[in-house]
């Protein structure tokens, strides 16, 4: 799992942040790793982490409280699609995103993912990858909208509804890249860069 295992996690939630990686390691699961950089908006209502990827909503319940579910978004909340940039790193991946358009920096798959461990949940016409194991969507959705957990083989559990957020991905725009929306996002942040000086 490309995140540090010394990721510092809530203590009831076993949720964390590293980078962009939101992070969540039961004691005894195989770790879950989704990068913020998939989703439109991130956000927290109550004790809720709520991710976004056009009208999907998947919420996370955060047991440590609002408080701690406002601060994990916050963290993540630069990240993603539709918020400003405001950090250099973000700004960094956004250009190199932006390469990509043009050929001259490659993209790997693996890069913008949800993974179980060294697994990457994927989409294949109308089945869900996880590992060795493959769901239709039909019963992904199904299970999700029952907001059932996954078993997967090697011991992990994966709420249905966060393989969504991948389906989703994929389907909004053929899971490409917004590069429009990216360029104007890297122009703000180059623009309050000019300011600061």
């Amino acid at each position: 799992m490309p995140f540090d295992e010394k990721t510092l996690l809530l203590p009831r939630s076993h949720v964390g942040v590293d980078g962009p990686l939101l992070v969540i390691a039961w004691p005894g699961l195989l770790p879950i790793g989704l990068d913020s950089v998939l989703l439109d908006k991130v956000s927290a209502h109550d004790s809720a982490l709520v991710l976004t990827i056009g009208d999907l909503e998947v919420s996370i319940n955060i047991a440590d409280g609002p408080i701690d579910a406002k601060a994990v978004a916050d963290r993540l909340v630069s990240y993603t699609r539709e918020a400003p940039i405001t950090r250099s790193d973000t700004y960094e991946d956004a250009k190199r995103r932006l390469r990509s358009r043009d050929g001259t920096t490659e993209i790997a798959e693996t890069d913008y993912n949800l993974l179980v461990a060294d697994d990457r949940v994927s989409v294949a016409g109308d089945n869900v990858t996880v590992g060795d194991t493959i769901i239709t969507l039909m019963d992904l959705q199904e299970r999700a909208m029952r907001r059932e957990t996954l078993m997967l083989s090697r011991g992990g559990r994966l709420q249905a509804a966060l393989a969504l957020l991948i389906v989703a991905a994929e389907r909004r725009v053929g899971g490409r890249e917004d590069f429009e929306r990216l360029s104007k996002r890297v122009a703000d942040y180059e623009q309050t860069l000019l300011h600061e000086i």
